[in-house]
């Protein structure tokens, strides 16, 4: 089982009006969904090569079912219009955007480009999965 984090006070939510709602409608409609291998067993249509065997502690995008780019890049919009968003930025993109599916799985996106960003499912038991809920049933 994956070690839990220690909740990590750099990773946190932004406060309410770090963006305004123009900023992050503006970023909705240009950001990307790229993916991760390490974080795929069925590489769907994202293009990508998953490694022969799965890095261990690496959660998997199969386990909640996400196997298109399309439906990957759903959850980051809302979760980038909700403000689920950091607060470190880099060249105006969130660090992390945090999103959570119909069965309420909490799911986590790292930038790894201008723009882009690649996700995977936080465990529901990890500090952050639980400030994710909080914030969402606020803000829903």
């Amino acid at each position: 089982m994956k070690k839990l984090r220690k909740y990590n006070r750099n990773r946190r939510i932004a406060r309410s009006g770090t963006y305004s709602p123009q900023e992050l409608e503006n970023l909705s409609k240009k950001i990307k969904y790229t993916g991760n291998p390490v974080h795929k067993r069925n590489p769907g249509d994202y293009g990508l090569t998953p490694p022969a065997r799965h890095r261990k502690g690496k959660t998997l995008c199969d386990t909640v079912k996400i196997f298109s780019q399309e439906v990957a890049l759903k959850y980051l919009r809302v979760g980038l219009e909700r403000g689920a968003v950091s607060e470190l930025a880099i060249d105006g993109w969130p660090n992390t955007i945090w999103s959570v599916t119909e069965d309420g799985t909490i799911l986590e996106a790292k930038r790894d480009g201008d723009g882009t960003y690649y996700g995977y499912p936080l465990l529901n038991q990890e500090p952050m999965a639980v400030e994710v809920k909080k914030f969402w049933s606020k803000n829903g």
